[in-house]
């Protein structure tokens, strides 16, 4: 090194020394300031903490007197359960019982609606008082309209079908449906006045 940079190093150390100083000075300053800028906020955090602690306790306290009061009707009826048992035993839940019976009442509403569906459309049975099976007198309609030349229906083909079929049987026999139903009613006439008493009793 020469003279000439000794001499600037001499002149630049006090001035580096100096520029040190300053700066350990500005790092002390900031610790003591950033602590006393921080000791707020810390007092802060305790003091939520501390306001959270008493929330939680009050709260406590409330569930404490909840649980020592007898419940309300309606509160009772909620904390009975939330279980229930349907119609065969099982347990289930109460809002599973619940869905499960509008379901049902659905299913009720909607088979009533097509039974009375299903009355209204079908013909009204005729009464037969005079002894004979109603298919007979359905046979006899069926048997007219197809002498006059009416269309019949499949239904109606195999009631045509079934009484001819009865006509032939009771003519190989020799009897008409007709007689059978007179012989029943002169033997219930014949019964009628009739009875029958046993000894001993």
């Amino acid at each position: 090194m020469g003279p000439k940079s000794k001499k600037a190093a001499a002149a630049a150390a006090p001035a580096n020394e100096a520029a040190n100083d300053k700066s350990s000075k500005k790092d002390k300053s900031a610790k003591k300031g950033g602590a006393t800028a921080n000791a707020p906020a810390a007092r802060d955090s305790k003091a939520s903490k501390k306001a959270a602690r008493a929330a939680a306790e009050v709260e406590r306290l409330r569930d404490a007197e909840r649980m020592m009061a007898p419940p309300s009707d309606d509160e009772a009826t909620e904390s009975e359960g939330e279980y229930t048992t349907d119609k065969l035993g099982n347990t289930i839940k109460k809002a599973d019982a619940k869905r499960l019976a509008e379901e049902e009442g659905r299913r009720a509403a909607a088979k009533a609606k097509r039974e009375a569906k299903a009355e209204a459309a079908a013909p009204p049975v005729a009464a037969v008082d005079d002894g004979r099976p109603s298919w007979l007198a359905d046979y006899d309609k069926v048997k007219a309209k197809a002498a006059a030349g009416g269309k019949l229906s499949s239904k109606e083909k195999k009631l045509l079908k079934r009484g001819e079929a009865r006509e032939a049987e009771d003519a190989a026999l020799g009897t008409t449906g007709d007689d059978e139903a007179a012989e029943d009613a002169a033997w219930a006439q014949r019964l009628e006045g009739f009875s029958l008493t046993l000894p001993g009793g």
